[in-house]
């Protein structure tokens, strides 16, 4: 079998030790959750296949590179339970479609080229959603587009999946400066991590800072980039917790 990506010095030693780090918070969730190790392990098998088909991967190419038989892909694909990716579908395709709508109004059709691994009928179900909750509209012309109503955008809904989906922007974001740091050596990828004391009253500060200062100035600079056609897009993470286990009683 040919691997078609990766190189095999990195996928053997440096490659293994990044994905390791990765595994490790997943691996913290799931001792706290006790999850057996089988769903732990067919959890992994989902987000790896899920990861193939976003490149737009057949099941033989996946097959292939995954160095797993056909029959394997099929078993896990219908062990998925229906409603088990709904936060997906609910709020991660519409807000990937937002993004895309941001530079340009396009058709559906034009969506589905930018979008292979979903089908026009998952786009077309997401742009409903983006219809009834306005984040979107109808663009007049020869044939029907769609154009984003706002340019920054944040989903404050308490539900559940969108609890989730803000999970997995957040990690994308996350993923993606992993990446261009450590195997794209790209300098425009930047982290910072800051511990430090603070008295527990002035917590709420830390949001403060953010809603005050950060959020406007975020809103500033996406307004700036408006008619620019170079502009590329950024995602930028800001966390904060108290560090490390809360003390037992």
């Amino acid at each position: 079998m040919t691997r078609a990506r990766g190189d095999e010095g990195l996928v053997t030693e440096f490659g293994k030790r990044v994905v390791f780090s990765m595994l490790k918070p997943a691996a913290a969730i799931a001792d706290r959750l006790g999850l057996s190790m089988a769903d732990f392990v067919q959890l992994a098998q989902v987000a790896v296949y899920l990861q193939k088909r976003s490149r737009g991967m057949t099941i033989a190419q996946m097959a292939d590179e995954l160095e797993v038989s056909s029959r394997t892909l099929d078993r896990l694909i219908k062990s998925m339970r229906e409603n088990f990716f709904s936060p997906e579908q609910e709020h991660e395709l519409p807000r990937q479609l937002e993004f895309l709508l941001w530079s340009q109004p396009m058709s559906v059709a034009r969506l589905c080229q930018l979008l292979p691994s979903s089908t026009p009928q998952e786009i077309e179900e997401a742009i409903e959603i983006l219809l009834d909750t306005e984040r979107v509209a109808v663009s007049e012309g020869r044939t029907t587009s769609y154009t984003v109503t706002r340019r920054a955008n944040r989903i404050l809904d308490d539900g559940l999946a969108a609890r989730i989906d803000g999970l997995n922007n957040m990690l994308s974001t996350i993923r993606d400066t992993v990446a261009r740091r450590f195997f794209d050596d790209d300098p425009r990828a930047g982290a910072r991590t800051v511990a430090l004391r603070i008295r527990p009253e002035d917590l709420a500060a830390i949001e403060q800072l953010y809603e005050e200062a950060v959020w406007p100035r975020l809103v500033e600079l996406d307004q700036k980039a408006e008619a620019r056609e170079d502009a590329i897009e950024v995602g930028l993470t800001l966390v904060w917790s108290p560090r490390g286990a809360e003390p037992e009683e």
